[in-house]
């Protein structure tokens, strides 16, 4: 099956400046952006330990099983340290599973934020891919909120970005597929489940007499994606789990209501930029739905910035997820204005890349072992106590 949401491919003429630079940028500015993340990922994180969580839970999958995921790390003496150690976990199982993943090649904090990094390039290469346009690519390997989040800090939003990018370019071909992606990209994180209007339209588009067949494979594919969480379900309440500790505070520095300190923070230059590229993000997502037409291919984007106006709870690292639903933007010099917005929307990233030092008041000493120390080393004399009974 064959959706159209953007408009026809421009032509080299149209898209491409001369070719010195398209030279320029694969063999100067690709690399170097490469080398910057390396060296991130060799870096301590400074403000978060969710990576560290994250693999903790990953190396327990092969230790003690899935059922590991329904349990709080506080529950073992010397595990308190780490971060969140009192919930169990709450991401969902494919965000388990793909640490686990990692854990079974090896997990340090370095080589989770490798692996990251190897995802943030596919995503580079997939928006590429789908937009023909090589300058939104280059933009989202160069972005300061991609480099600092996830080859510095470890946050995996660009795996449901990876996912959700797939899904785009499979549902052209294939509904089924595309459906169990976009599946696997919720079952991730949540947020992606502001593409479910794109993926009905795509249905609804196709000719009548085919309509219900679309339909029922749509409907298949996803309910095959999401087997992941039923089977989840057979080890530990994973639903129950992401429902109920999703939300352990009240953060939005990108919320309508600026003036709520509690919310959005008191440093103000973040603060005026942030609102002022989140208002002037949203407007021009509003702008190209009317210019073009295509309210469909526009709504996910415009969904994604209501939720992250709206919610009580939202990290600067989410911004990340945005970026898949600005592939679906039609106008060609709109989406790169967007594209553009979108990698310096997120403030503390943006400085932090430049100047290597934290602005936000998380501890410096959270780190005391070397970020290439396996994690399970640290699981092991805990382990060895009795597992806490179910």
């Amino acid at each position: 099956m064959t959706t159209q949401h953007a408009e026809n491919p421009p032509t080299k003429d149209q898209s491409s400046p001369p070719r010195r630079w398209d030279l320029l940028a694969i063999t100067v500015v690709v690399p170097v952006v490469f080398a910057l993340r390396v060296a991130l990922a060799t870096q301590a994180p400074v403000n978060t330990g969710d990576i560290v969580r994250n693999l903790a839970y990953g190396a327990g999958f092969w230790m003690e099983g899935p059922g590991f995921a329904g349990h709080s790390l506080d529950e073992w003496s010397g595990l308190e340290w780490i971060a969140w150690s009192e919930n169990p976990y709450n991401y969902p199982p494919a965000a388990f599973l793909f640490f686990a993943l990692i854990s079974l090649i090896h997990s340090s904090v370095f080589v989770g934020k490798l692996a990251l990094t190897a995802v943030e390039a596919v995503n580079a290469w997939l928006i590429y891919r789908l937009t023909k346009d090589k300058w939104c690519g280059l933009i989202y390997w160069c972005a300061p909120v991609s480099l600092w989040w996830a080859s510095g800090e470890g946050q995996f939003e660009g795996l449901q970005s990876m996912f959700a990018l797939l899904a785009i370019l499979a549902v052209r071909r294939n509904i089924a597929a595309g459906c169990g992606l976009l599946a696997l990209a919720i079952q991730t994180k949540l947020t992606a489940v502001v593409l479910l209007p794109f993926f009905v339209m795509a249905v609804t588009s196709v000719d009548k007499d085919k309509r219900y067949r679309e339909a029922g494979m749509a409907f298949g594919g996803f309910a095959t994606g999401c087997l992941l969480t039923a089977l989840a379900l057979v080890f530990y309440p994973a639903v129950a789990q992401v429902a109920g500790f999703s939300a352990p505070m009240r953060l939005n520095p990108f919320h309508w209501n600026f003036m709520n300190i509690y919310l959005t923070g008191t440093y103000l230059p973040a603060k005026l930029w942030q609102q002022f590229s989140s208002w002037m993000i949203l407007s021009l997502v509003i702008l190209a739905a009317f210019r073009s037409r295509a309210f469909a291919a526009c709504l996910p984007a415009l969904l994604f910035l209501l939720l992250m106006k709206s919610w009580s709870h939202v990290q600067f690292w989410y911004w990340l997820a945005l970026a898949p639903m600005l592939v679906l933007i039609p106008n060609v010099c709109l989406r790169r204005v967007l594209f553009v917005l979108w990698a310096l929307c997120e403030f503390n990233a943006s400085v932090q890349w430049f100047t290597t030092q934290p602005l936000l008041p998380f501890r410096q000493d959270y780190y005391d072992f070397s970020i290439f120390e396996p994690i399970k080393d640290f699981l092991i004399p805990a382990l060895r106590q009795t597992f806490p009974a179910s």
